[in-house]
């Protein structure tokens, strides 16, 4: 009985030992797997601290740029005199009066050149013979500024509203007053060489004693028919061209005679010459109605 139960127990081990004829399927292991979500984690947490640094990055330009918008400020308040010292003392550094309120100051013969002044506020400011040249004056409002004089050479009043302003005997050459609105403004005596007046709206805006206006500065403003000009550009404003503005209306009917029919048609001599060669060929027929008999002459 010893016997047998020891030669069961050594069969099972033996058993136990050999290897499967048939492997069971090996399933992939799943380190690659978790390798790669890590490579995924890891770029999505560069990605979001990237994205962290630069809206980090974006608030202190902001913020520099509002704490140096109030320092410029804060020195223009000082007075024109110390203003233009500090801009001698500092000619490489550009003013940044972006979006600065500069209602109703005096800041005449200031210098302002390169200044930013995107979407300033110069509501009735008195520049007169300031200097703005190559100036950021995009988006800015100068309604009813007074600017006598002011050298604007190749600023940019793009999107800019200078209605009803004094811009007499100022340099606005090469300028660019796009989609600007420039309605009632004056600009008597002033240069306007090359300046660009792309969709400006220039209706009522005295332009009689300006130099160097052409009329293909004229053709790309809008309501330039309203605004008022010399005499030889009215003329040649109001000779141009309205052919491509006009509908033609299709024509309802057409002549197919010729030129000389409708002479004849048009002609009362022909006509009276044709109804008297006519008449006696209706008079030719005579009907004797009592007796029946047709009479021919």
């Amino acid at each position: 009985m010893t016997g047998i139960v020891s030669t069961v127990i050594r069969q099972r081990t033996q058993l136990a030992q050999q290897k499967p004829l048939h492997k069971a399927p090996k399933w992939p292991s799943h380190k690659p797997s978790h390798k790669h979500s890590k490579q995924l984690k890891q770029s999505s947490h560069q990605q979001l601290f990237r994205q962290q640094s630069l809206h980090q990055q974006s608030k202190q330009t902001h913020f520099d740029q509002a704490r140096l918008v109030q320092t410029h400020l804060a020195i223009l308040k000082l007075g024109v005199s110390i203003w233009n010292q500090w801009r001698a003392s500092e000619p490489l550094t550009s003013p940044n009066l972006q979006r600065a309120d500069l209602r109703g100051l005096h800041l005449e013969n200031i210098n302002l050149c390169r200044a930013n002044l995107r979407g300033a506020n110069l509501r009735g400011t008195y520049c007169y013979d300031a200097d703005f040249q190559y100036a950021d004056l995009r988006g800015a409002s100068l309604t009813r500024a007074g600017l006598i004089g002011a050298n604007l050479h190749k600023a940019d009043l793009t999107g800019a509203v200078v209605k009803q302003a004094y811009l007499a005997q100022s340099d606005l050459s090469n300028a660019k007053f796009i989609r600007a609105n420039m309605q009632s403004a004056d600009f008597q005596g002033a240069l306007l060489t090359q300046a660009v007046l792309t969709d400006a709206e220039i209706a009522e805006a005295d332009f009689s004693a300006s130099f160097d206006l052409t009329l293909s500065q004229l053709k790309v403003t809008k309501d330039a028919h309203l605004a008022c000009l010399s005499p030889d550009l009215k003329t040649q404003l109001e000779m141009m061209p309205v052919i491509a503005k006009l509908v033609v209306p299709s024509p309802v009917a057409t002549f197919t005679k010729p030129v000389a029919a409708i002479s004849q048609i048009d002609n009362p001599a022909a006509q009276a010459s044709r109804s008297r060669a006519a008449a006696p060929a209706k008079s030719a027929l005579a009907i004797d109605s009592q007796f029946g008999i047709v009479s021919l002459g």
